[in-house]
């Protein structure tokens, strides 16, 4: 969407006072001239000529009875400059100054126009997905594809910025990382790209939005199993255990020790007294090691049965591990967001 924006100060703007020094300055030629470059500056918003206004533009929104007037007041202000397009006389509007005017350009809005097409494509997102599952790239962190602002939000970044994606340039991101690497233009990120994981982890929002997915599933993409332990967005994903990473500005404080965020215990219970009569038996006779004892004919992946008021342990076997609702994976499903690269 192309758009005009005029800085706060606008109104008062050294650009603008500059018309009172001109020798034909009157009550009238202040708002004039503002009002005729703001005519311009729309024109060129509204057909994304990057800030250039063609001679028949200027006549068309001054008058042929006024234009050279206003021009040249325009011109001595500092509003615009005159340049030559294509053979022809034009002028180009004041645009080294965006807290005073500020235009979209055109390549702004055709690669905003890109990041949406690759963010919505089928055929780039799905691959991408299953090869990264739901870890940022840059800092390993598990990302919330239900979230739409935040750090921890999924997102997809491009790896070669202003040029269409392609599976091997795209990949997931938390939306700190994505917003703080940009363009890159400056050469500030300096972090650098994760290897693709061998085991990805999966929540089960992105198992169940591939698993329901028409183009995954004509094009021969079996939803990937669901990761059996849940990881909390912002935390490192499971395969990140024992790297040295540094993880992104948005998810540190989340990516700490249980125990030292504010608020928040333990997720697993402390080993029990052994002097104590009250603590779950776990000699070799406990109901909690025989239950977790492995048979030849239930897999070591198999899924681990929900506690019900029907089959809850005793309060011999040993106490449940319940995982916090906060820890559960989005509910929401969705290709995700996308970011700034």
């Amino acid at each position: 969407m192309a758009w005009v924006r005029w800085g706060d100060n606008s109104h008062d703007h050294p650009i603008v006072m500059g018309v009172m020094d001109h020798d034909l300055f009157d009550d009238r030629l202040l708002n004039e001239v503002h009002g005729f470059i703001s005519r311009c500056a729309a024109q060129s918003g509204s057909h994304t000529t990057d800030y250039v206004i063609p001679r028949g533009s200027a006549v068309l929104m001054a008058g042929a009875s006024r234009v050279d007037v206003l021009v040249e007041v325009a011109k001595f202000a500092g509003y615009l400059t005159e340049i030559e397009v294509k053979g022809r006389r034009a002028y180009k509007l004041v645009d080294n100054d965006p807290d005073f005017l500020h235009l979209r350009l055109a390549a702004e809005i055709e690669w905003e126009k890109q990041r949406k097409s690759d963010n919505s494509n089928p055929a780039l997102i799905i691959p991408v997905r299953v090869r990264d599952g739901d870890a940022c790239r840059w800092c390993g962190c598990v990302v919330n594809w239900g979230s739409r602002k935040g750090g921890r939000n999924g997102t997809y970044d491009h790896l070669v910025p202003g040029e269409a994606a392609t599976i091997d340039t795209y990949v997931v991101s938390c939306g700190s990382c994505n917003a703080a690497r940009g363009d890159n233009s400056t050469g500030k990120w300096q972090r650098p790209l994760l290897p693709a994981p061998s085991s990805p982890y999966f929540s089960k929002t992105t198992v169940d939005w591939i698993q329901n997915n028409e183009w995954a599933r004509n094009n021969g993409y079996e939803p990937p199993a669901r990761s059996r332990k849940v990881v909390r967005p912002g935390d490192p994903a499971p395969y990140m255990q024992g790297r040295s990473t540094s993880l992104s500005p948005a998810t540190a404080e989340s990516s700490a020790p249980a125990e030292e965020r504010p608020g928040t215990q333990p997720e697993t219970a402390g080993t029990p007294d052994p002097t104590d009569a009250s603590a779950p038996r776990t000699d070799t006779k406990s109901a909690t090691a025989t239950s977790n004892t492995r048979t030849d004919t239930q897999s070591a992946h198999a899924p681990t049965p929900r506690t019900t008021s029907e089959n809850a342990p005793s309060a011999d076997s040993g106490r449940t591990k319940q995982i916090p609702a906060d820890r559960q994976s989005a509910s929401s499903d969705g290709p995700g967001r996308d970011g700034a690269g």
